[in-house]
């Protein structure tokens, strides 16, 4: 090929699926000044017409249901009935925004003594998002739909090994939306993206990854002083109280770690158990955790991680976890090949400064950490840098509610069942999980101009 080019890999067999080649300078400034003046037509339709665009986004989501799952699956590993989920959660949160929207947009009118003042909501003009593989199409969904409906264009830069997928994205979110060129794929460096942020029709950027990244995007969006939304993951606790149901809390905490193999940022990912009852939840977790499992015949339901990099550096924390003291239960060995293979692990003895302990470990690794009574819990469970997710499991729904609302330092927490994300709520984090919310009227509200106006 003659220009730069970015190669996807299928993890499940570590074989090339395709190369996809880079924009030109030329050819990205071009396509951003046509996105840029098509949002400035489109900002004045009404939000009403905007909705009754998502018919269409819906039906194709419908009908090209199992097109896209396949895709998904080759790109990142996940298995196709995972990313069938997925097609059908972008599908409802289509639903959820179309019947919303036109009421989270509405202006409001309040009457202050013998003056009026007009509270209305309005697009800033073209959105970047910079998104990551490990759900590639709900993430650019749950961003770039209420970017859309607000009146804002979209530039999407996924990541490289779900190009596929970014183009798809782009025939669904560009031309089935039916307004020409409001929603573009830009296949790019990371120097392109840097200078992409600083753009002058470039008013915002949303950016899901690691807390490295988001760092730096938010240091660019700073010198440009442009608004920016970041999800960057998390090491979420959940507290495994002395009188919970064990088999219950260990098949949810399996579910949760387990779903795309652990490469989600609200998977349980530090587990506090109750040291009255370690041990026996420890039993019920291995024997849920049973059919993924690697066997002669095969991985069973163990799906890959969705790059060598990554398996190499989960491989790395968890080496380096238990040379310093970490005890390895379960798995703790990448799987031979071909493709990126990686166990159900678990690990105990666990102590501060351990990757396992201190860091985020995206994969299917369980951080087993006993606890002495609650506020010894949540001290451990606060301690982290992160704070998107966490849970707890309690027969006492009084107390487990107590410690999710007002104990847990998260932006989403849960009781005895596990965070996830849903269109009709914001979602988000604190501390080095990000700022910024997603989805529900607050992410609605993320990307317009707030404006109040006075009315004598």
């Amino acid at each position: 090929m003659n220009k730069p080019f970015i190669t996807t890999i299928n993890p499940r067999t570590a074989q090339t699926i395709d190369h996809h080649p880079l924009l030109s300078t030329e050819e990205l400034k071009k396509r951003l000044d046509q996105l840029d003046q098509a949002q400035k037509v489109y900002q004045k339709e009404a939000v009403s017409k905007r909705v009754e665009r998502l018919a269409a986004i819906c039906k194709t989501l419908t009908s090209r249901r199992e097109e896209f799952a396949r895709v998904i699956s080759q790109e990142m590993g996940k298995h196709e009935e995972e990313a069938r989920q997925e097609i059908d959660k972008c599908h409802f949160l289509c639903e959820t925004f179309r019947d919303q929207a036109p009421s989270m947009l509405a202006q409001e009118t309040y009457q202050l003594g013998d003056e009026r003042a007009v509270v209305s909501y309005h697009p800033l003009g073209v959105i970047l998002l910079i998104m990551p593989w490990n759900y590639p199409f709900w993430q650019v969904f749950r961003a770039a739909i209420p970017a859309l409906l607000s009146g804002n264009g979209v530039v999407l830069k996924h990541a490289e090994n779900t190009t596929r997928s970014a183009l798809l994205l782009e025939e669904v979110l560009g031309q089935e939306f039916g307004f020409k060129d409001l929603f573009q794929t830009f296949v790019i460096s990371r120097d392109q993206t840097e200078q992409l942020l600083g753009a002058a029709s470039i008013k915002a950027v949303s950016f899901t990854g690691s807390a490295r990244a988001g760092r730096e995007i938010a240091s660019i969006a700073g010198k440009h002083l442009k608004k920016c939304v970041l999800e960057l993951g998390g090491s979420d606790p959940y507290l495994i109280l002395e009188d919970a149901d064990l088999k219950e809390s260990a098949k949810k905490i399996a579910q949760s770690r387990m779903a795309n193999c652990g490469q989600s940022c609200i998977a349980a990912k530090r587990i506090l158990i109750h040291s009255a009852v370690f041990e026996s939840f420890t039993t019920e977790l291995k024997n849920q955790l049973e059919p993924f499992m690697p066997t002669s015949e095969g991985h069973s339901r163990l799906a890959p991680l969705a790059r060598q990099d990554l398996l190499l550096e989960l491989d790395r924390q968890v080496k380096d976890s238990v040379a310093k003291g970490a005890k390895c239960l379960l798995g703790g060995v990448p799987l031979a090949g071909p493709g990126f293979f990686y166990p159900p692990t678990m690990l105990t003895k666990l102590s501060p400064g351990m990757p396992a302990y201190d860091e985020e470990l995206f994969g299917p690794v369980f951080s087993l950490i006993p606890f002495q009574n609650e506020q010894d819990a949540l001290s451990i469970a606060n301690g982290s840098l992160y704070g998107l997710g966490g849970g707890v499991f309690t027969q006492n729904t009084a107390l487990g509610a107590e410690l999710a609302l007002r104990g847990l330092q998260a932006g989403n927490t849960a009781v005895n069942g596990i965070v996830k994300s849903d269109p009709r709520l914001p979602f988000g984090g604190i501390k080095a999980s990000g700022y910024g919310r997603e989805l529900g009227k607050f992410g609605m509200w993320e990307f317009v101009n707030i404006k109040t106006t006075f009315l004598s």
